[in-house]
């Protein structure tokens, strides 16, 4: 509502909590690697952190499927469930039905709509990046932010996050 009406100053109300929100969830749980993914960009390209998620965060949750589907017994079934909820994905308390990959597929097709909503289904070579860039910046985000990849769902390794980085360019 924002994006499209920048008067409407209820809307802005509600943008402002739910950025406190976030950031207090942030301050609780921690972030997860596309954050930690982001960092380097922003840092090597002066690029603006929430572009820089923007590009990485489709292939991100490609990238995280697996990870959806072997750990879905340990909760990550039920999480993805309520971030789909969240989403306007219809649920029946909580859970959409069907298995943790496919409920991540339907999370996915909801991001990138939100995304090209907002003109911000960007790639990181819109932002600089280029192939050349990639071993830096893998090296850099797995050595300047583990503690966000020991949070995420998937293991993300120097190999993974290379592999991450060409897909999101």
């Amino acid at each position: 509502v924002v994006y499209n009406d920048p008067a409407d100053l209820d809307a802005w109300d509600k943008v402002a909590l739910a950025n406190t929100l976030g950031g207090m969830a942030i301050g609780s749980a921690g972030c997860t690697a596309p954050h930690g993914l982001e960092h380097p960009v922003s840092g090597l390209l002066d690029a603006v952190h929430g572009e820089g998620l923007a590009a990485l965060y489709p292939e991100y949750l490609k990238c995280i499927g697996s990870a959806a589907a072997t750990e879905a017994g340990q909760g990550i079934g039920l999480s993805l469930a309520r971030i789909a909820g969240a989403m306007g994905e219809p649920t029946v308390t909580g859970v959409t039905g069907g298995s943790a990959e496919e409920t991540l597929q339907r999370i996915l097709v909801r991001v990138e709509a939100l995304l090209k909503s907002v003109r911000l289904d960007i790639r990181l070579a819109s932002l600089g990046v280029r192939p050349d860039h990639l071993d830096w910046l893998a090296e850099m985000a797995l050595k300047t932010m583990p503690h966000v990849f020991a949070n995420d769902p998937a293991t993300i390794g120097l190999e993974e996050a290379r592999a991450l980085y060409a897909r999101s360019l």
